[in-house]
């Protein structure tokens, strides 16, 4: 989600907010980029995301493309086999799937099409009832949060 001042923010439910410090760092500011692309005031659905290598160099701060194609490719495969476990507080139940549903590679054209996991639909949209949000693109830890049992918070400026 872009907040009115151009900055990238991710926001998510807590239990995602924690599962995601399995990850490996490239993994996690993919999946942080990926989640700030996500509107979880107005979007209904999680839709595929295109990510260029072109984009994904300037994300990272990085140089040549060959190299930042093979790491981007590998970061979206790791995204793919690594499993989120969530646990619901207060019931005896718990819930695995991938971060990504799947990576279609455009190699003619240095593109990736990601889609993130269906699954994580209930917890990265405003029908959470606890979440984060995290400046996806330079800021690591977390600006705000919804105090434990209480509505989310509403949008910026609405």
């Amino acid at each position: 989600m872009k907040k009115a001042n151009g900055e990238l923010v991710a926001v998510m439910a807590n239990q995602i907010a924690r599962a995601r410090h399995a990850l490996k760092v490239q993994e996690q500011r993919l999946f942080l980029w990926l989640v700030g692309q996500v509107d979880p005031f107005d979007d209904e659905d999680l839709q595929p995301l295109r990510l260029s290598v072109a984009d994904y160099a300037a994300l990272f701060g990085r140089q040549g493309q060959g190299s930042i194609y093979q790491e981007l490719e590998e970061v979206t495969t790791g995204l793919l086999s690594k499993v989120v476990e969530i646990a619901f507080p207060g019931e005896s139940r718990r819930k695995k799937f991938q971060w990504l549903s799947q990576a279609e590679y455009l190699d003619g054209e240095g593109v990736v099409l990601v889609q993130l996991h269906d699954s994580l639909k209930p917890f990265l949209l405003a029908r959470c009832w606890r979440f984060c949000a995290c400046g996806a693109a330079t800021r690591w830890r977390f600006t705000r949060c919804a105090a434990p049992g209480t509505a989310p918070m509403p949008a910026p400026g609405r």
